[in-house]
Order: C-alpha cells, then sequence, then structure tokens
C-alpha cells in the first residue's frame, strides 16, 4: 500500500511537471515575437512545429515503450524537455526563428512520448489500487499548466528575464521528475505494456472499440481544445466585454476543469466510466448552449463554468478506457493521438468556420460534438471493462 501511494503521489508530480514544462513560455510570446524578430503568423509556424513533432512522437511512443518500458522513457522525456527548453532560450537569446521551430519540433516529440508514458503509468495505478485515478492525475496537469501560465504573466508583469525564467524552470521540472520516477513501480508495469504476442493480432484500426475511443476523445476534446482558443474572443467580440471579463470567464472554466478533474475519479467508481462521460458530456453541450444564447456576462459565467466541467473527464477517462488489457501502450497512443489530432485541426477549421458565421454560431459545432462524445462513451464501459469486449 505504501508503494502505491508513493507512485500515486509520484505519476501526479510528474503530470503538474509536464504541465509547467512549456506553459510558461505561452503567456510570454509577445516577448518571443519581438526577439526573433516574427509575426504573428510566423509565431504559429513556430508553435505548429510542437504539433508536428508531437504527432511524431505519438506515431512511435508505443512501439518504443512495449521494448524499454515507462520510466526510461519518462526520465529521458523530461531530460530532452529541459534540454528542448534550454534551446528554446538559446534561440530566442540569438533571434533565430528557424532554430526556434526546430526545438519546438523536439520538445514536441519528447514531450508527447513522456505524455503516452505517465498516462500509461497511470493506467496501470488505476488497476493497481482498484480505482479510478486518471482525472485526479490530469487534474495535476492542469494545476501545473495554470502554474506555469501564473508564473510567464508574473514575468512580463516585473520585467523578469525570459530567458532566465525558462532556464530555471528547465532545470527545477526535470530535476524534480526524475527523482519523481524513481518511485513508479516497474515491476506492476510490465504486463501493462506487453505487447499482444496472439497469432493474429487484430489492427488496432481495425479494433471498433478502440476506434470508439479515438472519436469519443476527438470529439471532446475538440470542444475543450476551442474553450483555449475562442471563449474570451467570443466575450469580446459577441457579448461586447473587456478582455479582462472574458479572461475572467476563461479562468472561471479553468477552475471548473480542475475541480470536476479532483472529484471525477470518484464519481466514475460509482457511475462508471460510460455513464460518467454522458452525463458530463450533457452537462457541457448545456453549458456551450448557454454561452450561445445566455447574452448576459452572468450567464455566460455559468455556461463557462458548465463546459469547462462538461470536457475535463473527457481525456483522462476515455484513456483510461483505452489503457486496460493487452498492446495497452499502443491504445494509449493511438487514443491519445485522436485527442492531439483534435487540439492541432480544431483551431484553424473552427477560425476559417467562424470567420463566415461568427463564433457564437460556430459553437454550436461544438455542441453537436459534445453530444458525439456522449454517444461515443459507451465504449469506456465501466471502469474495470477491458478494451476490445462488449461496453
Amino acid at each position: 500500500m505504501t508503494d502505491g501511494r508513493l507512485w500515486y503521489r509520484g505519476v501526479i508530480t510528474l503530470f503538474a511537471m509536464l504541465g509547467l514544462t512549456n506553459a510558461s513560455l505561452l503567456a510570454r510570446l509577445p516577448e518571443v515575437r519581438e526577439a526573433v524578430h516574427t509575426t504573428t503568423a510566423g509565431i504559429g509556424f513556430i508553435l505548429l512545429g510542437f504539433a508536428i513533432g508531437s504527432l511524431g512522437g505519438l506515431a512511435v511512443a508505443g512501439r518504443i515503450i512495449e521494448r524499454v518500458g515507462v520510466k526510461p522513457i519518462i526520465a529521458w522525456g523530461f531530460v530532452g524537455s529541459a534540454l528542448s527548453v534550454v534551446a528554446q532560450s538559446v534561440s530566442i537569446a540569438v533571434g533565430s526563428s528557424v532554430a526556434l521551430f526546430v526545438s519546438f519540433v523536439v520538445l514536441g516529440i519528447v514531450g508527447s512520448a513522456t505524455d503516452v508514458a505517465l498516462n500509461v503509468s497511470g493506467s496501470a495505478l488505476e488497476q493497481s489500487l482498484g480505482r479510478t485515478v486518471m482525472p485526479m492525475l490530469h487534474a495535476g496537469f492542469s494545476v501545473g499548466t495554470f502554474v506555469g501560465v501564473g508564473i510567464g504573466t508574473w514575468g512580463t508583469t516585473v520585467n523578469f528575464s525570459l530567458i532566465t525564467q525558462l532556464v530555471v524552470l528547465a532545470l527545477v521540472t526535470s530535476t524534480v521528475a526524475v527523482f519523481a520516477t524513481r518511485v513508479i513501480l516497474a515491476t506492476a508495469e510490465s504486463s501493462h505494456t506487453a505487447k499482444d504476442t496472439s497469432a493474429n493480432p487484430v489492427p488496432l484500426w481495425k479494433t471498433p472499440v478502440v476506434l470508439a475511443l479515438g472519436a469519443g476523445i476527438f470529439a471532446i476534446t475538440l470542444a475543450e481544445g476551442a474553450s483555449n482558443d475562442w471563449l474570451v474572443l467570443a466575450l469580446v467580440d459577441d457579448y461586447g466585454e473587456s478582455r479582462t471579463n472574458g479572461a475572467i470567464a476563461y479562468a472561471v472554466l479553468m477552475v471548473a476543469m480542475i475541480v470536476t478533474r479532483v472529484i471525477g475519479g470518484r464519481i466514475s467508481d460509482r457511475l462508471g466510466r460510460g455513464r460518467t462521460l454522458q452525463i458530463f458530456a450533457a452537462i457541457g453541450a448545456v453549458g456551450i448552449a448557454t454561452v450561445i444564447l445566455g447574452g448576459s456576462l452572468s450567464l455566460a459565467y455559468v455556461g463557462a463554468a458548465m463546459w469547462g466541467a462538461g470536457v475535463a473527464l473527457g481525456f483522462p477517462l476515455f484513456l483510461s478506457a483505452a489503457g486496460e488489457g493487452a498492446n495497452a501502450a499502443r491504445r494509449v497512443s493511438f487514443v491519445a493521438s485522436s485527442g492531439y489530432m483534435a487540439f492541432l485541426v480544431g483551431p484553424p477549421v473552427l477560425g476559417l468556420i467562424a470567420q463566415s458565421i461568427g463564433l457564437l454560431s460556430m459553437f454550436w459545432i461544438l455542441v453537436a460534438f459534445t453530444i458525439a462524445a456522449a454517444a461515443f462513451a459507451g465504449a469506456a464501459g465501466g471502469r474495470k471493462s477491458t478494451v476490445g469486449e462488449p461496453a
């Protein structure tokens, strides 16, 4: 039991460090743009490097984890992420947008592989403890991201050196991560990361339940990612509110996500994964509709809270379902790729649609995708169901 508690604390710490790793830079992108002498579009292209690297890392993460295990991927992944952030610092210092793009590609590769390894470890931890902990682990990631953005905002406010900030955080996160990795129980994960040795294993893309999990996580993550990109802008443009009020609405959404993830595991254990996903997806759909139809700032805040709560459990619970049974590492990688794709494809496509019909009208698409996530949630089954078996 003691080992299980240490393992749990170690993994949640690692999730928090993963959220913190690059978040502090995001709040200071205007400074980065000036330092590397580029435009807003140029910054978008640089950030695309992270997306490209992430897809590459996700494509190979499952196979590598099967070969070497989870602990080496996590430990070396955080070290690689720290080195990538140091490379970002050097790129910013010398004003090289090309070098910054390359460093984002590398960060995407090692960061996404580390993310998969952490989720595989979290899934194994769940089965070892006999209860759902993935939402709480992802709450750790959300808190780390929130703290990282806060540090970046503080740095901008007091004009603290961006280079120093990045280097110090890289050293802190990698050092904490290496020590936290030591308490992960590799022996308990060995069977969880084992490869399916059956004579004719069915490819993942031909497995209906895995495809359903991928579709569900894509749909709910699209709605989650859109809140990051468009909620504040919708309140400013369509509601006529100030940027401050828009930022408050986003903060309300983030707090709702964190709180829901903290309590989500207990709800899932009581109701089952599938039912929990369906209920919260419905809450999210109502919340987005409230933002669309509300018309007042107070209703927008209520809608934002429901939106955040509704999408909070999608990513962790769909991955929790993917991580059960044989070939867990590959399944987690496959399903996580669908979620990342929503983050990558969603913003530009939704932006183009909103350009034609308006942001609030575009949000109806998110309502539809949230309802679709509820439809696919049955594939997640109960907490102890095995992927590949009937839900």
